[in-house]
């Protein structure tokens, strides 16, 4: 039901094209939605096996299980549990087959599926009378004969109550019967309400005609008022002119009277200066003596004051460009001292500890820890002059260096000896891990050009194995002298297990960085892989974007 409900939602695609049933993935958002396509997904895939991708059904097998465990319902992991294992058993992978089957078997008796029970117990029984394990093939049925004897729990119990599902089934769809015919009498009730709707559209259109032409004719109107304005704004304009004509002989009138009288206040004025100026001229002969020795005396005291000034004024200068020199190494220095701290430390960290002298210990719940290390180093190193093996290794770090530095929130945390390690996420910001994960599939790409260069040239080169992992961190900065920043956890040692077990030239990541970047990286399922002091892990090689 739920397949044919996701199906009908999606009502655009084939529920046979595995492409269509893929993108309606990237359009739905509840588990509800995807389980269903999850598991039509794993169906098609074991009917069109590859053998280039034997996983591929038994990936979508495993997110149709993951999708039902989050609904919480047994039966619809039971039939999850059924499909993954019928195609690993395409896959001929028999030891994932028997897993998802006793999943299967397990499902199924919680939701006292009796049909399902005998067909999981049997393929079980013969897959163990195949590998000539009998006492598992034994138990196995001892185990379904417990399920159908136990506390009453019989078939014809179970007939029972199949018949009265299949009762309830049929009222079911006599309701949605009936509540089909009332889907039809409301759709033949808005037909008749749009046949109204354009009756009046069409009533509308007539009105807005008719006001159409009232509109024009109070045009014409209004055009021919216009006219008429215009012929009496000329008349008024010709007038105006008449008046400022009239107006403009009085003014010229004025003017000229105007201009004698000024000319007449000229020559009295000029008269009375000539008075002025000849009683002036009999007392300036008197004082010009005083005054020019008191000019001399000025002038010299003024040469002196110059004087003093302008070699207060060098002075100042010189000491201002000494100054401004010892100001600019000081910024030159503050500046070299900001960028080696960066160069140490995360921006915020190096901040709080130039304002406090410490910085506190700072704990992230979704941080990506990134680890790589060289294969088979201590035999390339013996190959290797030590000049040169420390040259090849500053390369590739400096090239590491450069591939983290495009992505702003990736911090680099250290390098030890041949290992080189970062980590994301550590602004107490969720997000996807993506930009590390790209950050690694560049270094691979990167480390595999400069191998054909080098082996073209009979030189050996560095492989890499890489390895991610996502979950909750401690970070801070530890020590005195030489400190550094450093990141603890469970999760760092989950990341180093990680990549302990990737491949080289490969991206591994764990199970919890996989459900974060599915949607953005094609990713290749490795299975269940045994990690040291971790037990098993499911693990993931990235392949590539999306």
């Amino acid at each position: 039901m739920l397949l044919c409900f996701a199906v009908q939602s999606a009502d655009a695609q084939d529920r046979n094209d595995p492409a269509a049933l893929e993108a309606a993935l990237d359009e739905v958002r509840t588990a509800r939605e995807r389980y269903p396509l999850y598991y039509r997904l794993c169906q098609l895939a074991t009917k069109d096996f590859d053998r280039s991708k034997p996983f591929k059904a038994g990936r979508y097998g495993e997110s149709a299980y993951q999708e039902a465990g989050r609904l919480g319902d047994e039966q619809l992991k039971a039939d999850a549990a059924w499909v993954t294992a019928l195609a690993y058993e395409r896959a001929r992978n028999e030891g994932k087959e028997e897993y998802w089957l006793r999943t299967a078997t397990r499902h199924a008796m919680a939701a006292r599926n009796a049909d399902q029970v005998l067909r999981t117990v049997d393929k079980r029984s013969r897959l163990a009378t195949k590998e000539r394990n009998y006492r598992r093939a034994v138990d196995i049925n001892r185990e379904a004969l417990d399920f159908f004897t136990r506390d009453g729990n019989n078939i014809g119990d179970m007939r029972a109550e199949i018949e009265l599902e299949r009762n309830r089934l049929e009222q079911m769809r006599r309701q949605l019967a009936n509540q089909s015919d009332e889907l039809i009498e409301e759709v033949e009730q808005l037909r008749e309400e749009r046949q109204d709707l354009s009756q009046e559209n069409e009533r509308l259109s007539s009105t807005a005609q008719q006001r159409s032409e009232q509109l024009r004719e109070q045009s014409e109107q209004l055009s021919d008022l216009s006219q008429q304005r215009d012929s009496i704004a000329q008349r008024v304009s010709a007038a105006q002119r008449q008046v400022a004509q009239l107006s403009r002989q009085a003014l010229e009138e004025q003017a000229a009277r105007s201009e004698v009288e000024r000319e007449l206040a000229q020559t009295e004025l000029t008269q009375r200066q000539l008075e002025f100026e000849a009683r002036e001229a009999q007392f300036d002969s008197a004082q010009s003596k005083v005054l020019r020795n008191y000019a001399l005396g000025g002038v010299a005291i003024l040469g002196l004051l110059t004087f003093l000034l302008f070699y207060r004024f060098r002075a100042k200068q010189r000491t201002a460009k000494a100054l401004a020199r010892t100001n600019e190494d000081l910024a030159q220095a503050r500046e070299r001292s900001d960028e080696l701290l960066l160069n140490i430390l995360p921006a915020p960290i190096a901040e709080e500890l130039k304002a406090k002298g410490k910085a506190q210990p700072q704990q992230f719940q979704d941080a990506t820890v990134f680890f790589s290390d060289f294969v088979n180093f201590t035999r390339i190193s013996e190959m290797m002059r030590p000049e040169d093996l420390v040259k090849l290794l500053d390369e590739c770090f400096q090239a590491f260096d450069r591939i983290i530095g495009k992505y702003p929130d990736i911090e680099k945390i250290k390098t030890i000896g041949d290992a080189y390690m970062c980590a994301s996420g550590l602004d107490n910001r969720k997000g996807i891990p993506s930009n590390i994960v790209k950050a690694g599939l560049e270094m691979q790409d990167w480390l595999a050009e400069q191998g054909k260069r080098r082996q073209q040239i009979g030189l050996p080169f560095f492989e890499a194995r890489i390895g991610l992992h996502t979950g909750p961190v401690v970070a801070g900065v530890v020590g005195v002298k030489k400190f550094a920043y450093d990141v603890w956890g469970d999760t760092v040692n989950t990341a180093s297990r990680v990549e302990n077990e990737s491949a080289p030239g490969r991206v591994n990541v764990s199970e919890t960085t996989y459900r974060l970047i599915k949607y953005q990286f094609d990713c290749e399922y490795r299975g269940k892989v045994q990690a040291k002091s971790k037990g098993f892990l499911d693990m993931y090689y990235v392949v590539g974007e999306k």
